[in-house]
């Protein structure tokens, strides 16, 4: 995972999901891959039960080639640990520009084969 988990209410989603989404992707935060200290080893519990009592979906936004964006939606699935899985077969990519009604039905469409 190269981006932080984000958690969005579903009339946020409803109201203005490309913004929040898009922002999000465009302007995410650099993470460096540093050992866990005290303090990210709690972070990690918190994690383990965020894992437990929500369902998770990875959304990235990648150039094309020619030109142009499209955005990868993959419903994850939990393994062991803090780890996620994805299915190939589950996962939906799709040109850009896209309607707001057509982006939430993806993202409604990842988080059903998520649960």
């Amino acid at each position: 995972m190269y981006g932080p988990i984000v958690e969005i209410s579903r009339s946020d989603m409803v109201r203005n999901a490309q913004s929040i989404i898009f922002d999000s992707l465009r302007n995410r935060p650099v993470l460096e891959g540093t050992p866990l200290t005290e303090v990210g080893r709690i972070a990690q519990e918190k994690v383990l039960k965020l894992k437990r009592s929500c369902t998770f979906i990875d959304i990235e936004l990648l150039a094309r080639h020619g030109g142009g964006e499209e955005l990868k939606v993959m419903p994850l699935h939990a393994k062991r640990g803090l780890m996620f899985d994805a299915e190939p077969e589950e996962i939906q990519i799709c040109p850009l520009p896209i309607s707001n009604e057509r982006f939430l039905a993806v993202l409604d469409s990842a988080l059903e084969i998520a649960s």
